[in-house]
């Protein structure tokens, strides 16, 4: 009776290691899915919402939309140009991690002066990217918004 018991057991545990390891890889397939699908070139709009506080600390705000062209690399590494103007051109760089299906980026946002960025990039059902972040330098009361939606670039 006692070995019949510890049998049923084992096989309890191995059925349970199993379903584990079922799920541990196929959460790693659509992590490594979602990256091979965001590798390459993009190109779309910006939704820009920059916070300044000024030297009376006063809070000024400007929205506009610029033009964004993003690179994700195999690596997990990414990076984008925002262009404001012909002459004001920000510079986006950073390397993402995966939860679920959203790339999750920290990295930095270069104009004149740095900002630390976090973010997020998805893609949905029609291949669309999503790309929203935030960019601060607080020292320097500076808050970069952005929400972009962009299209793979055809090679």
């Amino acid at each position: 009776m006692i070995i019949q018991k510890t049998n049923n057991e084992m096989k309890l545990r191995q059925l349970i290691t199993a379903i584990a390891i079922i799920a541990v890889v196929a959460s790693c397939t659509s992590k490594k899915d979602l990256s091979n699908k965001l590798v390459g070139k993009w190109s779309g709009n910006d939704s820009i919402e920059l916070t300044m506080i000024d030297s009376a600390g006063n809070t000024v705000i400007q929205e506009f939309i610029a033009p964004i062209e993003i690179e994700y690399l195999a690596d997990s590494t990414f990076t984008a140009v925002i262009t404001v103007t012909e002459n004001k051109i920000v510079k986006i760089g950073g390397v993402a991690t995966f939860a679920d299906s959203t790339a999750m980026l920290t990295g930095s946002l270069s104009c004149q002066i740095m900002l630390n960025l976090t973010g997020q990039m998805s893609l949905n059902e029609d291949e669309i990217l999503s790309f929203k972040y935030r960019a601060e330098n607080s020292s320097e009361g500076l808050f970069h918004n952005g929400v972009a939606v962009a299209t793979r670039v055809k090679k």
